[in-house]
């Protein structure tokens, strides 16, 4: 059984993770990765019977990307990501951790659309006293992303 204050610790993880992507805060999103953590995006392709992998990152991976977001511009307007209550495990000394996850895209003009939906599944891990992501597979239902995408959900 997780206890309470492990629950709020990831809860409100997840929560500033998702908070610093809407902020465009990409250093404060990085830093709950662990050394050794990886980011998905992924969606089952029913057509093709499979999972399909849009980004499959390892902490240097992700870190590169987000650092080159900085030189580009995408007109994607703000970022408001909702986090659905989490479901959290124990897996041995590891924290499996299952969100929902919708992404509104608010544009210019003032039009607020759904971007994207799915859910986050997490592995968190232990790293001097501290959470941190080891993996976190953002697995979407929505399939068909309006560009531009080339940030992490």
């Amino acid at each position: 059984m997780i206890d309470f204050a492990t629950w709020k610790t990831l809860n409100d993880a997840i929560l500033d993770g998702a908070r610093a992507l809407d902020d465009g805060d990409h250093a404060r999103f990085l830093a709950w990765f662990a050394p050794d953590g990886c980011y998905r995006l992924t969606a089952h392709v029913p057509e093709l019977g499979t999972d399909n992998a849009w980004l499959d990152l390892d902490r240097a991976g992700l870190e590169r990307l987000l650092q080159s977001a900085q030189r580009h511009v995408w007109p994607t307007g703000q970022r408001l990501h909702t986090i659905g209550s989490p479901h959290m495990q124990q897996d041995d000394s590891d924290i499996l951790v299952t969100s929902s996850v919708l992404v509104h895209r608010t544009q210019h003009d003032g039009l607020t659309t759904l971007f994207a939906a799915g859910r986050y599944h997490d592995r968190w891990t232990r790293v001097n006293d501290q959470w941190l992501l080891r993996e976190r597979d953002c697995r979407l239902d929505t399939r068909n992303l309006a560009p531009p995408s080339a940030i992490p959900l």
